[in-house]
């Protein structure tokens, strides 16, 4: 090998190790790629296209997954399987979406409803009721529908069932805080005090979803 040749090869050598160590330098210092951000009326869009069920169609405050509070074991019971509910799917939410919004929404539901569960039984304990912790019919065939969908399509219908979820539970505390019933007394001040935290939950989903969907109450 005569010296000009070995004069090259070093050169080519140099400036290879040297592209090599910025490229590595670059990629150290670029910033981790950012998460999609929901855009809400294209998840509805693709969700209609695969027959998700859209929240601002007719089953919008038509669905019901649960039944109507008569008394007030009956209030307990519901509140207690609609808090559950909540958890849950929230819960899974967290686990599932990788929508930054959306899974920051799920952590406020878990807290807010774990919360809120606590009260709602100490209350019904207090006043000899021991509702059962479980969920309705209904919502357990949302959870299961739930589970076997990722990424968008679990957030569509997470969504859907978090709007609906909310709308009816605002229909059942709204009917324990109007009660007359003298055995609703103690729930009624407690669904008082839940429901404006209950319409701000309804109108997050809702503003997640960009369904445009009027709240129960109106």
């Amino acid at each position: 090998m005569n010296r000009n040749h070995a004069k090259t090869l070093a050169a080519a050598f140099v400036a290879l190790s040297v592209s090599a160590v910025g490229a590595a330098a670059q990629a150290q210092t670029a910033p981790p790629a950012a998460r999609p951000s929901v855009n809400g009326e294209q998840l509805l869009q693709e969700g209609a296209a695969r027959g998700i069920a859209d929240p601002s169609s007719s089953l919008a405050g038509k669905v019901r997954t649960l039944g109507e509070a008569s008394t007030a074991d009956s209030f307990a019971q519901q509140a207690a399987a609609s808090g559950l509910f909540e958890v849950e799917s929230s819960r899974l939410a967290m686990d599932r979406s990788n929508q930054d919004g959306i899974r920051a929404f799920a952590r406020q539901m878990v807290q807010d409803h774990t919360t809120g569960n606590q009260r709602l039984m100490a209350l019904a304990r207090a006043n000899g009721s021991n509702p059962a912790p479980m969920m309705t019919g209904q919502q357990e065939q949302m959870i299961t529908q739930l589970q076997p969908l990722s990424g968008r399509d679990f957030d569509r219908q997470y969504l859907v069932n978090q709007i609906l979820a909310h709308q009816e539970t605002i229909r059942l505390y709204e009917a324990a805080r109007t009660s007359s019933d003298p055995g609703m007394q103690p729930y009624r001040e407690y669904a008082a005090q839940s429901l404006p935290m209950l319409e701000q939950h309804l109108q997050h989903a809702q503003a997640l979803a960009g369904s445009g969907v009027p709240t129960a109450s109106q």
